[in-house]
């Protein structure tokens, strides 16, 4: 019997498809920002009302956290060029206005609580778009549902430690069989441009760039084994590395990075072959196993001694040139 692709109401259609167009307008209007967070609510609540499934609650829930990050913007760039009233300015404006001189929008004016501003700062300060995004996929791929209660309480956890989710802490240090394979294809490794501690590092180089060594700002040579913090700033990592290696630097390099394939920085990457980690892998230090899938990408001429080392980690892809 052939499966039936059954369409999700119209109800829900509508208030997904209203949110999606308004998150792309919202520019730096918090007002839109609220509303979009509204929508986006409401389609939720709807598709867990008529059991649409995880996917459209999910979808759902993270147009709703995409909007609190718009939100959290708007109105930081609105206090900043003083439109918006900060808790302070409308303090002093209630209490001694200036004649003729107009005061600041307050958030009361727009119809924004403070702590919906809260939330959405914390949201904001933890989580990019693609973070969002792969959270959504992720809970999707395990038949559960995100919540914007899970990730605000996720969003705290990495304010108060903002390593918890970067990979140069203990939480996501490369799993050992990964180092292994890298150093019986190449012997020794030159560089570890993310290492967790010069002293004591995780992976076995010649030579270890920390955090305080700003790796960014460095020049890297030889062979680079690369696993970058995960969060925002994964982008500017991959840059580097691929420019270092077209420069001639970097002559050989492997990145052990997150399975992204939707994002701009993966982009970079497609010309260079890399293994699809099958199942999740467990960084070592942590009891459970990642909460997205891996990748590692090859940057180098000796790619068939790379296929070889990994082939059984994952398939291995590369881009096909007409």
């Amino acid at each position: 019997m052939k499966a039936e692709i059954v369409p999700a109401p119209a109800p829900w259609v509508e208030r997904m498809t209203a949110a999606n167009k308004m998150l792309a307008e919202v520019a730096d209007d918090p007002f839109r920002a609220s509303r979009v967070w509204d929508f986006a609510e409401a389609a939720r609540v709807y598709a867990i009302q008529v059991g649409l499934g995880v996917d459209a609650v999910n979808h759902a829930v993270a147009v709703k956290l995409k909007a609190q990050r718009l939100m959290a913007d708007a109105v930081d760039k609105g206090q900043a060029e003083g439109k918006i009233a900060t808790r302070q300015s409308a303090r002093a404006a209630g209490s001694s206005p200036t004649p003729g001189v107009d005061s600041p929008t307050t958030l009361d004016d727009i119809g924004v609580t403070s702590q919906r501003v809260s939330e959405a700062r914390k949201i904001r300060d933890a989580f990019s778009e693609e973070d969002i995004d792969t959270a959504a996929a992720d809970a999707s791929l395990a038949g559960e549902e995100l919540s914007s209660a899970g990730m605000l309480a996720r969003a705290r956890g990495a304010i108060k430690n903002p390593g918890l989710y970067t990979s140069d802490t203990d939480e996501w240090y490369t799993p050992t069989e990964v180092i292994a394979r890298v150093l019986k294809m190449w012997t020794t490794i030159d560089l570890d441009p993310c290492s967790n501690d010069s002293q004591n590092p995780n992976v076995p180089a010649a030579q270890h760039f920390t955090r305080d060594d700003d790796g960014l700002a460095q020049r890297w040579n030889g062979r680079v084994y690369m696993n970058p913090p995960y969060g925002r700033e994964i982008a500017a990592w991959v840059d580097k590395l691929v420019d270092e290696h077209v420069a001639g630097h970097v002559t050989a390099a492997v990145a052990l990075l997150p399975a992204r394939t939707d994002t701009a920085w993966h982009l970079r990457l497609r010309d260079y072959p890399r293994c699809f980690v099958e199942g999740r892998l467990k960084f070592s230090g942590h009891d459970n196993s990642a909460p997205f899938p891996s990748m590692l990408v090859y940057l180098g001429a000796e790619v068939v001694d790379f296929v070889t080392t990994f082939s059984d980690v994952g398939d291995v892809f590369g881009r096909l040139s007409p």
